[in-house]
């Protein structure tokens, strides 16, 4: 009870967190392929706080903020599954690293739960770097199982264009015609049944 006041309480206080995806919590900090020397922060779910770090400008991940307080209302220990930290390298952006060897190796998908094969440079790659498809499905097997509950629970909730008043368009599940279809988002608040686009939708709640 305590700590479920103590998660909303940290709702409140740092506003609406309809964007999070707390996955993006537990991937690495990577300055990604330019050479930039821009200062950028991270969260580190195995410090369990947010860190500064040199980004080069392009590629890397989401896990990038341009302020620790940015980062810091983004990521916070109480809204991080244990289960992603336990499976964190299954969240990494595929990564075929900056050499040119052509090897063949799988990575997990986390947008649509599967693995698939992806040609390996041979050096600075990350954890998310399987040798075969078996060993990638068997490291990764709890986290699909989870993200089919929660996208079972996502796809449910009501279409929600949030109080803001811009006009984005993004997609949702809907319930009654069992069908993903448009709709204007606000640009704030609102509820996770909000996709970028119509097959990010399909992949996860049709």
């Amino acid at each position: 009870m305590i700590k479920m006041f103590s998660i909303l309480l940290f709702y409140l206080i740092q506003g609406s967190f309809a964007e999070l995806d707390p996955k993006i919590c537990v991937q690495r900090a990577d300055s990604g392929n330019c050479k930039a020397l821009m200062v950028k922060y991270f969260y580190n779910f195995e410090s369990n706080q947010c860190e500064q770090f040199t980004y080069g400008g392009c590629g890397g991940n989401k896990n990038n903020f341009d302020s620790m307080e940015d980062c810091s209302k983004s990521c916070h220990p109480s809204l991080i599954s244990p289960d992603y930290i336990e499976n964190y390298k299954c969240f990494q952006d595929k990564k075929p690293g900056i050499c040119e060897q052509n090897i063949v190796r799988y990575f997990f998908n986390s947008t649509s739960l599967t693995c698939e094969s992806f040609i390996y440079g041979g050096c600075g790659s990350n954890e998310n770097n399987f040798e075969s498809k078996q060993q990638c499905e068997q490291t990764c097997s709890k986290v699909v199982k989870k993200e089919r509950r929660m996208a079972a629970n996502i796809c449910t909730l009501p279409k929600d264009a949030g109080r803001c008043k811009a006009s984005f368009e993004k997609f949702y599940f809907n319930t009654l015609t069992n069908k993903c279809e448009s709709f204007d988002y606000g640009g704030c608040e609102g509820n996770n049944n909000n996709f970028e686009s119509m097959q990010e939708c399909q992949k996860i709640c049709e």
